[in-house]
């Protein structure tokens, strides 16, 4: 068995194709990473409207750091591993890293389903989502998608984590889909198409929502005006989104979405305020006001002596 690993390992450390590929995953990986984490802290999500979306999208956000870290690390160790001989890699390893990996990428993308869910739902019940929505509520269903989308993620890989207390199978690359998990493994696949088709008929609802309904059939309350403005119309945004949500490049690519999103609102013009001494306005407003009380009781008095 080790004989036919190391085998398939040397093919592949002697394999240009297979590094340069190697290479541009761990790069555009870390470059996500590095891009995500700094426009977090230039833009925030000031983008958003609603408090609720904002909270969601910081989730989304962290997950999608972590995934880029995760894969560039993985990447650029597989680098490292091609330059050694016949170095075989532990199974375990494999589920600790691309199986973990694996799962937060399905955890984002229910993430964003919840995200999708919270706003057709504020688009189809607006006053109503308005006076009962909670941030606590969003803060728990956000936790409540990642673990349980991690952990069902990794039962499945792992064989419902027998796979640790096995004796270790060594493997010449990252492959989650061996013959002792492969029930398990076609499960996942076959869940994640579920939770796919479930995501498409969220999209279609949303472009009837935003295209198709009668505008004049919803009340003009404060509250629809807001849900309103919080649920825009970017069609072409949300499919390209969904077509590269599966992607572990995909860090790298919401980077610049972020980027479009933030400026577009950032580089409105603004009217410049001339600087202005607040201390020296007030001295001379209370110097006329004095004058104007001075002259006041000037006037009084001259009258009264008339």
């Amino acid at each position: 068995m080790n004989a036919t690993q190391c085998s398939v390992f040397r093919d592949l450390s002697h394999s240009v194709e297979y590094h340069l590929l190697t290479a541009t995953k761990g790069i555009l990986c870390s470059v996500g990473a590095f891009r995500i984490t700094s426009q977090w802290r230039q833009y925030g999500v000031r983008f958003l409207v609603h408090e609720n979306t904002k909270i969601i999208f910081r989730f989304f956000l962290a997950l999608n750091i972590v995934i880029a870290a995760i894969f560039g690390c993985i990447h650029l160790f597989e680098l490292i591993r091609m330059r050694c001989d016949c170095f075989l890699l532990d199974f375990r390893y494999i589920l600790l890293t691309r199986g973990f990996g694996m799962s937060l990428i399905y955890a984002s993308q229910h993430l964003m389903l919840l995200l999708s869910f919270e706003r057709l739902y504020s688009a189809i019940f607006p006053a109503y989502f308005e006076r009962n929505s909670s941030c606590f509520l969003s803060i728990s269903l956000a936790i409540i998608t990642i673990i349980g989308t991690v952990t069902f993620g990794m039962t499945q890989l792992s064989d419902n984590f027998r796979s640790f207390n096995k004796l270790a199978i060594y493997l010449a690359f990252l492959n989650l889909n061996i013959p002792l998990n492969q029930q398990g493994f076609d499960n996942l696949v076959s869940k994640m198409a579920i939770s796919n088709s479930v995501a498409l008929i969220t999209l279609c609802l949303d472009f009837y929502i935003n295209f198709q309904r009668n505008a004049k059939q919803i009340s003009p309350s404060l509250a629809v005006s807001y849900q309103l403005i919080s649920c825009p119309t970017l069609v072409g945004h949300q499919v390209f989104h969904e077509s590269v949500t599966l992607s572990v490049c995909f860090p790298l690519i919401l980077t610049f979405l972020i980027k479009h999103s933030a400026e577009k609102n950032l580089n409105r013009p603004h009217l410049k305020e001339p600087e202005v001494d607040h201390f020296a306005e007030l001295r001379k407003s209370w110097d006329r006001l004095s004058a104007q009380h001075k002259d006041e009781r000037t006037i009084k008095y001259a009258t009264s002596r008339f």
